[in-house]
């Protein structure tokens, strides 16, 4: 888990790996409300995403109706904000890479039979 500080304001993480809920959860303790990005947001070492916002923000927002404060440079808000902007809304059109996905040699049945990513997006909006 990312470190957490207890503070007056509730308890305060620097970092957010995956399983930032589960591990508040397995602790017993609050999930976090704020969080400090570091400025290494990805671990090299390790291979782990060092700011993985997106499960404890929607926990915060839709099953505890509060909002979650994230504090880091404006380079790395701003990529986390197109993150969870595009965890909500998905990909922009331009951003399906759909057709990349089959080999020139894919059987022609196969490539007409693809799902319409568009069309399915926007089923869930």
């Amino acid at each position: 888990a990312g470190a957490v500080c207890k503070t007056r304001h509730g308890p305060i993480q620097f970092g957010a790996p995956p399983e930032t809920i589960k591990d508040a959860m397995q602790l017993g303790a609050e999930v976090p409300r704020i969080f400090v990005v570091g400025k290494e947001r990805f671990n090299l070492r390790f291979g782990t995403n060092m700011a993985d916002f997106e499960f404890p923000g929607f926990y915060n927002f839709f099953l505890k109706g509060s909002q979650t404060t994230v504090v880091g440079s404006a380079e790395a808000l701003e990529e986390i904000r197109q993150v969870m902007h595009e965890t909500l809304e998905g990909p922009a059109p331009d951003q399906y890479f759909q057709d990349d996905e089959y080999s020139p040699f894919c059987d022609p049945a196969i490539y007409a039979a693809r799902p319409d990513l568009h069309k399915e997006i926007c089923f869930f909006k």
